[in-house]
């Protein structure tokens, strides 16, 4: 195999593979904007026309040692879809 022919193998072979990562990639792009579309039609479908009740009183029988925790995701650290203040993330 001459020098040439071998760098010819490799130039194709980078070819084809950068070919299918950047294939895979807008695949992947594509799925995670219909993904965020769903969603939003979804959420906007389900929500209430008011606002998600608000959970920033104090609750229980009194004053214990807070906990601290995190919420991934706007709409869920804000309690959207609850009906009662007592159902929000902060409550509970």
């Amino acid at each position: 195999m001459t020098r040439a022919s071998r760098a010819r193998r490799l130039a194709t072979g980078a070819v084809y593979g950068g070919g299918g990562v950047g294939l895979a990639g807008a695949a992947l792009v594509t799925l995670l904007r219909e993904e965020a579309r769903a969603a939003r039609r979804r959420v906007t479908a389900n929500r209430a026309q008011a606002d998600p009740p608000t959970g920033n009183g104090v609750y229980g029988r009194g004053r214990g040692k807070p906990i601290v925790f995190a919420v991934l995701g706007d709409s869920s650290a804000v309690g959207l879809g609850v009906d009662a203040a007592g159902e929000t993330p902060g409550v509970l």
